[in-house]
């Protein structure tokens, strides 16, 4: 086993609130289970508790960090069975759940983060398929687009997974994908807005795990899905705009009527 490698995906927030930096490590617990370390280190606001859900080889644990101070650190430890079936590189994909410690005006918003640790149980694969994934402007449900190409020029079959943040859902959540040997196949998953705030960033995860080989490989890659702002205020100001866009036209049709209309004569003398 080898030292996780580790990547937290933030979003755009406030100076005030929490900001972690994710690291692991890993050890044996036991003849039959991995304990999973989850250090994080606040570079924000000071945090109340951050529950920390991770996912292994499709089992699950869940850990409770308790409050962490601005510049403090923080561990949770997660268990999970030692045998993930083959040898190779598997990610162990991370939800953090927190809030500020301190609420804003207007109330606490939760907040959520999705970040990954990359684990080499026993041998120690390159990703066998390249990720490309562009930003995307989200107002109620937007395509993203998840491009996938062979590193190695051999063709793979491919398990693909989108994870956002809580409140930010995919509608097809996992898909397996043939990847030619040669060309790129592009597929196109819907992004639902549920809970996530209008006018925020929210970071989403990319995992692309191959089902077939003697090794496990796996593949990531991140963005960033921008969510729109609230649109509820226009339907407040369009009576207000109607009626400036009709003063407006009947002022353009005085003028109009002002200039295209003939100048009156003076009225001649009869006695000149």
């Amino acid at each position: 086993m080898t030292p996780l490698v580790f990547a937290l995906l933030a979003a755009a927030g406030a100076s005030a609130a929490p900001a972690f930096e994710v690291s692991g490590s890993v050890a044996l617990a036991g003849e039959d289970a991995l304990d999973v370390r989850v250090d994080l280190a606040n570079h924000g606001g000071d945090s109340g508790a951050v529950a920390v859900v991770g996912e292994l080889a499709g089992h699950y644990d869940e850990a409770t960090v308790t409050a962490i101070d601005a510049g403090g650190t923080g561990s949770a430890h997660l268990r999970f069975p030692r045998d993930a079936g083959r040898p190779g590189m598997y990610p162990v994909v991370l939800r953090l759940d927190f809030s500020p410690r301190v609420a804003p005006a207007g109330g606490v918003v939760p907040e959520s983060r999705r970040a990954f640790l990359l684990l080499s149980l026993g041998a120690s694969a390159p990703p066998a398929v390249r990720i490309t994934v562009p930003e995307v402007l989200l107002a109620d449900r937007v395509l993203l687009p998840v491009t996938l190409q062979s590193a190695d020029a051999t063709a793979h079959r491919v398990r693909l997974r989108v994870l956002g943040p809580r409140g930010l859902n995919a509608e097809r959540a996992r898909d397996e994908v043939d990847v030619p040997a040669t060309g790129r196949v592009t597929v196109e998953v819907p992004l639902l807005r549920g809970s996530v705030p209008r006018g925020s960033r929210q970071g989403v995860l990319i995992v692309a795990e191959t089902l077939d080989g003697e090794l496990a490989r796996t593949s990531t890659a991140v963005t960033t899905v921008e969510v729109e702002q609230d649109p509820a205020w226009l339907p407040s100001l369009r009576v207000p705009l109607v009626l400036v866009g009709l003063l407006l036209l009947v002022a353009a049709g005085v003028i109009e009527w002002r200039h295209l209309r003939p100048p009156r004569r003076a009225p001649v003398d009869p006695a000149s």
